[in-house]
C-alpha cells in the first residue's frame, strides 16, 4: 500500500474517530442514570474504529444522544473479572455498579462513565509512587498525587495491562488519550504516561515508545514529524542495540551512538543492506545536507549519501576514506553513482562517481583517477588492461599538462590531446577473482 493510500485510509479511520467524540480526551459526560443493559444488547455488540468490540449506552432521557464508543470489557459484564491478590484481593463474584467510586477516581468516573461502564473492583491504594487505580468494565482509571486521575481505555488499556500497568516501564498515565493536532494526516491517537507514550493507529494498532528512542521521536515531531507513527515495539537486532520501525522511518540505539533516525532514500538503502547487522554498523548522526540538494549520513562503518541525481549509494572502507578526503561530495568526485564493485583483477575494487573513479588494490592501495587520464585508462582496459591500476593520483608536466603513473606505463594529458605510454618489459594483468553466483 503507498503512502498516500494510507494517508487517505488513516484519514478516513480519523474522521470516524471524531464523529464518534473519542478522536480526542476523552469527553466531559454528564454522570447521568444508566439504563439497564440486557442480554440481548450485550450479545450484538458493534464495533469500534479500534476493532474492539462495544456497547451502545443511552442517558436517560437524553434528546438524540451522540453514539459513544465502548470498548469491550476484560470479562463477561455479568462475571468480573478475577482479581488477583497482587492487585488486593478480590472479593466474591458481584454484578458490575456494586463497587462505588470516590474522590479524584469518582470525579473522573463522572465525566466519563458511559464511556467506561460500570467498577467492577474496589479502588486500589498504596501503589507505586503513591498512586491508586480502579477497574472498570471497559478501561481503568489510575491516579497519582502529581499528575492527577486519567483514563485508560480500549487498544492503550490493553497494551498497558499487558506490560504491568502502572508497575511497568510506563508508569501511570499523564494525559487522558488525545487526537494529534493534524489528526486528519496523522491518523490515530496517543496517551502520555511518565515514562514513554502509547500511540494507536487503525493500521498498527497500539505501539508503546520510551526511553532514547522515545525521546528522539518526541523531539522530531512525534507523530507529526517525518516519521509518522510507530508500526513495530522495540526489537533488538543484535546484542546491544534495539530498533523501532515507524510508517516513514526507523529509529536505532545503541550505547556507542545514541538514538538516530533513519528515513527516506538512505535508509531504504541501509535497509536493504542489512541494517545494523550490515557493514556499516549503526547511525552515528543523523542526515545533514551536503551539496546539491542532496544529503549524507554517517555510520560507524561508512557513509550513504544521496542526491537528486544519483539516489543513495554506500561508501565505506579505504574508498569511503579516500573520498571524504577528497572532501566527499562537496569535492571534486561529487556524490557516488553506483555501490562499491569487488572482485576485479588482482582483488581489487573500485567505485564510480559523478567525476571520476576512486580504485583500490592489495598492491597498490588506493587511488584517485578522473578526467581525460581516466577516459583514456577506460579506452586501455581500465585494471585488467595493460596498464594495470594507477600507482599514484597524478601530478603536473611542463606545458600545462597532467600526468598519472599506472603498473605497466603512465598516461600524461595536455588540453586538446593525451597520450599513453607502456612500460618497457610486458605488464601482465592478474586475472580478476571469479565471482560468486
Amino acid at each position: 500500500m503507498g503512502a498516500s493510500q494510507r494517508r487517505l485510509l488513516a484519514a478516513a479511520a480519523s474522521l470516524a474517530i471524531a464523529a464518534s467524540g473519542l478522536g480526542s480526551a476523552v469527553p466531559a459526560i454528564a454522570a447521568t442514570p444508566l439504563t439497564t443493559v440486557t442480554d440481548e444488547q450485550l450479545a450484538k455488540p458493534t464495533s469500534s474504529p479500534t476493532g474492539t468490540p462495544i456497547v451502545p449506552v443511552e442517558t436517560a432521557a437524553a434528546p438524540a444522544p451522540t453514539e459513544i464508543v465502548v470498548p469491550s470489557p476484560t470479562a463477561e459484564p455479568s462475571a468480573p473479572a478475577v482479581l488477583t491478590a497482587e492487585k488486593g484481593g478480590a472479593p466474591e463474584s458481584v454484578a458490575p455498579g456494586s463497587y462505588p467510586t470516590s474522590g479524584a477516581i469518582g470525579v473522573k468516573y463522572a465525566t466519563a462513565s458511559a464511556v467506561l461502564g460500570a467498577a467492577i473492583s474496589p479502588e486500589f491504594t498504596s501503589q507505586r509512587f503513591g498512586g491508586a487505580y480502579q477497574l472498570f468494565e471497559n478501561g481503568t482509571i489510575a491516579y497519582l498525587p502529581q499528575h492527577g486521575a486519567y483514563i485508560v481505555i480500549g487498544g492503550n488499556n490493553s497494551v498497558w495491562q499487558s506490560i504491568g500497568a502502572q508497575d511497568s516501564d510506563l508508569g501511570y498515565p499523564t494525559s487522558d488519550e488525545y487526537a494529534n493536532e493534524n489528526a486528519l494526516t496523522a491518523g490515530g491517537a496517543t496517551q502520555n504516561f511518565q515514562f514513554g507514550k502509547i500511540s494507536w493507529t487503525f493500521f498498527d494498532g497500539a505501539r508503546i515508545t520510551k526511553g532514547g528512542i522515545g525521546s528522539t521521536w518526541d523531539s522530531a515531531g512525534g507523530p507529526l514529524s517525518d516519521l509518522g507513527y510507530p508500526t513495530t515495539d522495540e526489537y533488538a537486532p543484535m546484542p546491544g542495540g534495539v530498533m523501532q520501525g515507524f510508517e516513514y522511518g526507523k529509529i536505532s540505539w545503541n550505547a556507542a551512538t545514541g538514538s538516530r533516525i533513519t528515513k527516506g532514500g538512505i535508509g531504504a538503502t541501509w535497509d536493504s543492506a542489512g541494517g545494523p547487522l550490515s557493514g556499516l554498523g549503526y547511525p552515528t548522526t543523523d542526515e545533514y545536507a551536503t551539496a546539491n540538494g542532496g544529503v549524507t549520513q554517517d555510520f560507524q562503518y561508512g557513509q550513504i549519501a544521496y542526491s537528486p541525481a544519483t539516489g543513495s549509494h554506500i561508501v565505506k572502507g579505504a574508498i569511503g576514506a579516500m573520498w571524504i578526503l577528497v572532501a566527499g561530495p562537496r569535492g571534486h568526485f561529487g556524490y557516488p553513482t553506483a555501490d562499491e564493485i569487488t572482485g576485479l583483477t588482482g582483488g581489487g575494487a573500485k567505485q564510480y562517481f559523478q567525476y571520476g573513479e576512486i580504485v583500490w588494490s592489495p598492491s597498490v592501495g588506493t587511488k584517485l583517477i578522473s578526467g581525460g587520464i581516466r577516459s583514456a585508462w577506460a579506452g586501455q582496459g581500465s585494471e585488467a588492461g595493460r596498464l594495470g591500476y594507477p600507482t599514484n593520483n597524478g601530478y603536473g608536466v611542463s606545458g600545462g599538462g597532467v600526468g598519472q603513473d599506472f603498473q605497466g606505463g603512465r598516461i600524461i594529458w595536455y588540453p586538446g590531446s593525451t597520450k599513453v605510454e607502456y612500460a618497457s618489459g610486458a605488464y601482465q594483468p592478474i586475472p580478476a577473482a571469479p565471482q560468486p553466483y
